[in-house]
């Protein structure tokens, strides 16, 4: 007898490729590309468009910074030059002497770090002297940050607090891989006016952690403290004042740290981190894999060998996720994000296009936005917003350095990456067909399977292109049939024919349209187990 069975909650688990495929739920996957989970069901991601139309120089490095209700900058620097967008015009931010740019020797391995303190931005290359932009404004270019030793460099440079604190210090070519080093605190408005730490009547100081081996690679706040992060460990850099200023301690059982711009904030009092050989989130007490059994062998196998340095993170507030960004095999620069939902705790995963950095601020997104019947995204997840103006009462929203573009990329924007049609697929393998609703999975019954009832919505018109597949074995290669075309608005089901012990789905689009896929029915005959 057929009869219509349902998989439903498809977006409550997410992909989980490290798991063989027959021992998941059946509303997980093993697979996808360009998917992410959102209220209990799987949805194309949205793309990416471009803000500020083509740069003068490939961006590797974003600081967006507000100066006020009205005024609002994107620095974006690249490998010699540095340049900010305020909305209109893209100006030279370039140090000079005499007149003429004199340009930095970034490295893509190395990355900038830097930060907004009081107000004034912040740039480190890990090569020059560090880089001030005072007084803020189109006509200021940048400048070494004044009272900064002339012949150190530092790996890091960040603010927290009022102080600014440095690390990895190169001091007239000796490197102090573990040092900390960090500034007398800045008036407001002002720079720190001294990083000697010899001056009893000032409050900077050195300190070098060297209870493990590894350097220091980055640092994160985390509420009260500045947390360091070092290639095999963790510390905490915590506020005391008195003679000593600051107070260091290891935290304990949580490992080192990829590289640099690694480590986000997320709400809840927590990092999330993307480390040496695992991805996982702590509150500088406790830690817990984001990944492991679910997409780390995923991530590890793939990260590319002499490139592993530009790796990074960035966090999503608009989707509560964060990226972990990372260069495929044979990529120089992170190819692919493995997307982490906080609140559902689920992974999804996008391709990028040579994305070497990313940072959340104000952004400027097309006038095709406020145009309704340009609007193709559905309307109860849509996460466009109508009728604003440049650098007006917007929300922030992640922004990509688009190097090999040469632009600045609003991400989660519209269904293409910078016009092209992007492919999206959800897949699963292994799936033991219940015989009766809600029962268990089966591996041993055969079932014939003769139609697939998908739960999409989307682009009205859509197309959206459905195989399924069959495995007599869980080591037996998957058999695929189809595609059968589902278009959005038209179609109900699609018909197959095809049995087997174990089934497997797969869900495809390759067009300028938007869709998420909630649940699927299946109509099946049981043909008993021989």
């Amino acid at each position: 007898m057929r009869r219509r069975l349902p998989i439903n909650r498809l977006g409550e688990i997410g992909i989980i490729n490290d798991s063989p495929p027959e021992e998941l739920p059946l509303n997980a996957w093993s697979n996808g590309r360009n998917v992410r989970m959102k209220d209990m069901a799987v949805e194309k991601f949205l793309g990416h468009f471009p803000m500020a139309g083509t740069l003068p120089i490939a961006p590797y490095h974003l600081l967006p910074t507000k100066q006020s209700l009205t005024t609002y900058y994107w620095i974006y620097a690249g490998l010699t030059k540095v340049y900010v967008w305020n909305g209109a015009t893209h100006t030279n931010l370039t140090r000079q002497t005499t007149g003429v740019d004199v340009n930095y020797a970034a490295d893509e391995d190395l990355q900038w770090t830097g930060g907004v303190l009081g107000g004034i931005p912040i740039l480190n290359d890990g090569v020059d002297v560090p880089q001030m932009w005072l007084p803020v404004g189109t006509g200021q270019r940048l400048q070494a940050l004044t009272n900064w030793p002339a012949t150190y460099t530092a790996g890091s440079l960040r603010p927290f607090k009022q102080f600014l604190v440095a690390l990895d210090i190169n001091k007239n070519g000796t490197r102090y891989n573990t040092m900390v080093k960090w500034s007398h605190p800045a008036a407001p408005g002002a720079v720190p006016s001294s990083w000697d730490e010899t001056d009893t009547s000032k409050d900077c100081g050195e300190w070098e952690l060297k209870e493990t081996d590894g350097a220091c690679i980055d640092q994160a706040v985390l509420g009260d403290l500045n947390l360091i992060y070092k290639t095999d460990s963790v510390w905490g850099m915590q506020f005391i004042g008195g003679v000593n200023i600051f107070r260091f301690f290891r935290i304990a059982g949580i490992g080192g740290i990829m590289a640099r711009n690694c480590a986000v904030e997320i709400p809840g009092g927590k990092h999330a981190i993307f480390g040496l050989d695992d991805i996982f989130v702590h509150n500088g007490q406790t830690h817990e894999s984001i990944v492991d059994m679910r997409l780390r062998k995923f991530v590890y196998d793939r990260i590319d060998n002499d490139n592993f340095r530009r790796c990074f993170a960035a966090h999503n507030p608009n989707y509560s996720s964060v990226w972990f960004c990372f260069p495929e095999q044979g990529a120089t620069l992170p190819s692919l994000a493995v997307e982490w939902n906080y609140r559902r705790n689920t992974l999804g995963i996008r391709e990028l296009n040579g994305v070497p950095h990313a940072a959340v601020g104000e952004a400027t997104l097309p006038a095709i936005d406020d145009i309704w019947d340009n609007d193709v995204n559905i309307w109860n997840t849509d996460e466009q917003v109508w009728d604003f103006e440049t650098f007006g009462a917007t929300k922030t929203r992640l922004v990509l350095a688009g190097a090999p573009g040469l632009s600045l990329d609003i991400a989660d924007f519209s269904n293409q990456f910078n016009g092209a049609d992007m492919t999206a697929y959800v897949e699963r393998s292994g799936i033991g067909l219940p015989l009766k609703e809600n029962g268990p999975p089966d591996y041993s019954h055969r079932k014939y399977v003769t139609r697939l009832w998908p739960r999409i919505e989307g682009t009205e018109g859509g197309l959206v292109q459905v195989y399924l597949g069959t495995q007599e074995n869980s080591q037996q290669a998957v058999t695929w049939y189809g595609p059968e075309d589902f278009v959005i608005g038209t179609n109900t089901f699609v018909d197959f024919q095809v049995s087997g012990r174990l089934h497997a789905l797969r869900f495809v689009s390759a067009t300028n349209l938007a869709w998420r896929l909630s649940g699927y029915d299946y109509d099946a005959r049981d043909l008993g187990s021989h």
